[in-house]
């Protein structure tokens, strides 16, 4: 046991350094005299980034691995986070920055001292964000302002859609082309977004090659998806105006990357039981169709030790303890100690 944990340590250490790395390239000054400090936070993006709270009870559920009451094991406890590492990335970002959000609201903070905004929906692709980002500039709140912090992370279900319409996008070139110009589109509404003020911390997507769906169609395919999945971040990467003064860049795929070459992990097995995941093939066609994931919990798993060694929670999505943690880690680095 002992040599496994030590593994498991040097592994996680593994991904830190790589996020260190990753994150150096984004540029920026860390001797900037008065660091941004957030008055708010705006979530935009796909389920990756979303706290789902449909009965308002301020206690949301993710899609992925949630952590259970230590009362009530049948109870999802957004906050009991077991040392942060079944939360989302955003949340540990809005702790940073002491700021709460009203789907995760264990404390019943009133509704004027909720200062982070869950905008982020299941599925929502780049076309999806940019109706995101209109509703928020059209709302109660006025838009943006200059002590706003934005995050941004979709691409996954753009990659899912251009990859199964084989009539829109008969050949690999016009699927590569397509998902290229949707990063494209992404990189423009975050520059649009630093234009009234706020920062950004935006995220590349995931590998999709790497996940147990595209591996279970072989290796072409596999590679198929990678090769989207990197057009799609390039169009993102070199579109986004990433001088280090208003955006930060994190990247999911070096994330995923790494935990996937690393043996200390189970990249092949799913955390959540078959009672609790998503449908991968759904996903092509952009269905609302992840519900059963919000269930699934500590105690709906595959096995002992799903919680902290499977890379994957179903065959599309990532488990939060392994990849989204580690993103948290990323961004919270990213505005600690590189701020803009």
């Amino acid at each position: 046991m002992s040599s496994f944990l030590s593994r498991r340590a040097l592994g996680l250490g593994g991904l830190l350094l790589s996020l260190v790395l990753a994150l150096a390239a984004c540029g920026g000054s860390v001797s900037r005299l008065d660091p941004f400090v957030a008055e708010r936070m705006i979530v935009f993006g796909d389920e990756l980034s979303l706290l789902d709270d449909g009965l308002s009870t301020g206690n949301a559920s993710q899609y992925g691995l949630n952590a259970v009451s230590s009362a009530d094991s049948a109870t999802i406890s957004c906050n009991d986070n077991g040392g942060g590492r079944r939360r989302l990335w955003v949340q540990a970002l809005a702790d940073y920055y002491g700021l709460v959000f009203a789907p995760c609201n264990p404390s019943g903070l009133r509704a004027s001292q909720l200062k982070a905004f869950m905008r982020a929906g299941y599925g929502a692709t780049v076309a999806s964000v940019a109706l995101q980002i209109k509703g928020f500039r059209e709302d109660l709140y006025g838009g943006f302002g200059a002590q706003d912090m934005v995050t941004v992370l979709a691409g996954l279900h753009d990659v899912m859609q251009v990859y199964g319409d084989n009539d829109s996008y008969p050949n690999d070139a016009a699927k590569l082309a397509e998902v290229r110009a949707r990063g494209e589109q992404l990189g423009a509404l975050v520059n649009g977004i630093i234009d009234e003020g706020p920062r950004v911390i935006v995220s590349q997507i995931l590998d999709v090659g790497l996940t147990p769906y595209a591996q279970s169609l072989g290796n072409a395919e596999a590679k198929r998806l990678t090769a989207l999945t990197n057009a799609f971040n390039d169009g993102l990467r070199l579109t986004v105006r990433n001088d280090g003064t208003k955006i930060g860049l994190v990247e999911m795929d070096t994330i995923a990357r790494s935990a996937h070459q690393n043996s200390a992990y189970n990249h092949v097995d799913l955390a959540c039981d078959e009672d609790h995941r998503s449908n991968p093939e759904e996903a092509l066609t952009g269905a609302d169709q992840g519900g059963s994931l919000l269930g699934c919990t500590t105690q709906t798993l595959t096995s002992d030790g799903a919680a902290t060694t499977h890379l994957w929670a179903d065959a599309l999505h990532p488990n939060v303890y392994m990849i989204s943690y580690t993103l948290g880690l990323a961004a919270v680095s990213r505005a600690r100690n590189n701020p803009f």
